[in-house]
């Protein structure tokens, strides 16, 4: 059945009341899932953003020789997700 024949059988038999409770109950469901997305991208991704900075400014000596590992790390770490994604 499509929504186009559920909105006539409605309409048709029991007037609009039928298909407006369907279309509460589906912007309710999609309003529940906006929030808990927002909540992922708000909360969840934050913090997980401040903290691996702080860790990785910890990580900072201010010594040349750790600048180069962290460089050397940064690039094996890219070409080995160029290699994965490709």
């Amino acid at each position: 059945i499509t929504m186009k024949g559920l909105d006539e059988y409605c309409a048709k038999y029991y007037g609009l009341r039928p298909m407006m409770s369907i279309v509460r109950i589906y912007s309710w469901l999609c309003w529940m899932i906006d929030g808990g997305l927002a909540w992922i991208y708000e909360n969840l991704v934050e913090r997980l953003a401040a903290r691996s900075s702080g860790a990785l400014r910890d990580l900072n000596t201010g010594v040349v020789n750790s600048y180069l590992l962290w460089a050397l790390g940064g690039f094996a770490f890219m070409a080995l997700l160029f290699l994965v994604l490709v």
